[in-house]
């Protein structure tokens, strides 16, 4: 019996036989990723061209994004984030983010009570230098609970405009420079708060660029033990150009739409992993191919019949996945999913078009050295499977139990954000930070709750806020970067920080105490 494969060459089987390894390798069926691959093969230059100039425009490209980017944390028809849209438009500054905290320290014999008037002063002048910022501080408010036990030391709650970018905002250090040049000689300012803490103290973080070289280092040594050949840096490669053609395409994406800061880090090291697994799953099929006896263009023919359908189907059920939380009423998660939904699009394409057509030229060459070979099946995996299948019932057994146990801490999960005990332990934000506890300070004074008022009420609402409990303190400034059109916003201090799903009670005690008071 007669039968043509895609590439012309006849094969013979003598009928009734049976397929075996003398007979050759079956045709090759004939359907749509078969003729991609035809195609691929046959015009490998030109789609290598595409990609590398994809590559090159993604990489010049990808610089420009971040920039580019929305941080909008929005949730729409919340009592919280509606309250804190009118702060912002009122006043500028505070309400959708945490308070910077600057940690005043006076010359040694001085005390805060006794040199009220310099630091009223000295207060003043930062308000004036730096009028973005709305500053709540002991001279315009003077509540203890801002004055350390031994009253050398003093603390200021900075607000400040949304950042647009990550790390420390730039205005509290303008602040501290201008206390700094404005208190007494021998007077100490030091800058703390959630945002300091996060960054060290600092405005630079390690970044998505080296987050992604991180995760390709522990990628290219699975790799390498997976090929044991120069084949471990084709899934890296094809990865590198998937990810750039996306951002290129995010880049693109932020002319007509907002899309979320997140995106990028969804397409960098999500990215990551699923090119490499599509480039694993079509790799290993045709090095498994080319084991067996066929040619490479026919060995890359069948891994893409066979291992491309998966990819496919992988590809089409991720962007599926994500592309479902457009229907969120979440502005900034609905951008994730329509720019996260890019990532598993382009890989695919990179993986059935590049990919193939690098394996249908240099495959053979850098599948160097072969130290691992695919005509056989490994021993000790064939031995662990025969294990798995003759004792199925213990086998079933041990993974419910296994994912009982991982299950388990999903029960005592803290959702929120990261406590300032798990962040910065050095550094001078941390230094901070520390002073103000061992003065007494309340480190609730990182997350204040900000009430906004109308000025008529603001006396009554700051006395009824500092009955709830777990609130230390509440305030209220007489300066006038605190009341603005009519309002007033009250400050609330609580003894801990509220960062999570376990210290939020005071904010809820709040809300519901001061349900009728907000305007």
């Amino acid at each position: 019996m007669r039968a043509t494969n895609l590439w012309g060459q006849t094969m013979t089987d003598e009928p009734g036989s049976r397929p075996n390894k003398q007979s050759g390798p079956r045709p090759v069926p004939e359907n749509t990723i078969t003729r991609l691959a035809g195609w691929v093969i046959a015009h490998r230059r030109l789609v290598i061209v595409f990609w590398l100039v994809a590559f090159i425009a993604g990489a010049a490209g990808a610089s420009q994004v971040s920039s580019r980017l929305s941080f909008d944390f929005s949730l729409p028809g919340q009592p919280g984030y509606e309250t804190a849209a009118k702060v912002d438009r009122l006043y500028g500054n505070g309400g959708n983010g945490p308070a910077s905290v600057a940690v005043v320290t006076l010359p040694a014999g001085q005390t805060v009570s006794g040199d009220a008037g310099p630091l009223a002063r000295a207060f003043a002048i930062a308000r004036q230098s730096n009028p973005r910022a709305r500053i709540v501080d002991y001279a315009a408010t003077h509540d203890p609970v801002f004055v350390s036990r031994d009253g050398s030391s003093t603390f200021a709650m900075v607000f400040t405009p949304v950042e647009k970018t990550f790390g420390a905002p730039k205005i509290p250090a303008g602040v501290a420079r201008a206390l700094s040049g404005a208190l007494p000689t021998g007077a100490r300012v030091e800058l703390t708060g959630l945002n300091q803490l996060a960054s060290g103290g600092s405005s630079k973080g390690p970044g998505v660029f080296v987050e992604t070289l991180i995760g390709a280092g522990g990628a290219l040594a699975v790799l390498a033990f997976v090929f044991a050949s120069m084949l471990a840096f084709v899934p890296l490669l094809i990865a590198a150009v998937s990810i750039l053609s996306t951002l290129l395409v995010i880049l693109g994406l932020t002319e007509i739409t907002e899309v979320s800061f997140i995106v990028q880090f969804l397409v960098s090291l999500v990215g990551l992993g699923v090119a490499i697994d599509y480039s694993l799953l079509i790799v290993t099929r045709w090095r498994e191919e080319r084991a067996h006896g066929r040619d490479n263009a026919d060995a890359v023919v069948v891994a893409m019949a066979t291992a491309g359908r998966a990819v496919v189907l992988s590809g089409l059920t991720v962007a599926i996945g994500l592309l479902s939380l457009v229907v969120l009423p979440v502005p900034g998660l609905r951008s994730v999913g329509y720019g996260g939904m890019l990532i598993p699009l382009v890989s695919t394409l990179v993986a059935l078009t590049l990919l193939p057509a690098l394996l249908g030229g240099i495959g053979p060459k850098v599948d160097w050295p072969r130290v691992r070979h695919e005509s056989s099946a490994s021993r000790g995996w064939t031995s662990w499977t025969r294990g798995i299948v003759r004792h199925r019932g213990l086998t079933v057994a041990v993974a419910v139990i296994m994912l009982a146990i991982f299950i388990v801490p999903v029960f005592s999960l803290t959702t929120g954000e990261t406590s300032a005990s798990a962040l910065a332990k050095t550094g001078p934000a941390a230094d901070a930070y520390s002073r103000l506890l061992a003065g007494g300070g309340p480190s609730g004074v990182l997350t204040p709750i900000e009430v906004l008022v109308e000025s008529a009420d603001a006396a009554a609402v700051r006395h009824e806020l500092a009955g709830v409990p777990g609130i230390a303190a509440a305030v209220e400034s007489t300066a006038a970067d605190s009341t603005r059109a009519g309002t007033t916003l009250v400050i609330g201090i609580p003894r801990t920080e509220t960062v999570n799903s376990t210290t939020l009670q005071p904010v809820t005690a709040a809300r519901l105490a001061l349900a009728h008071a907000p305007v």
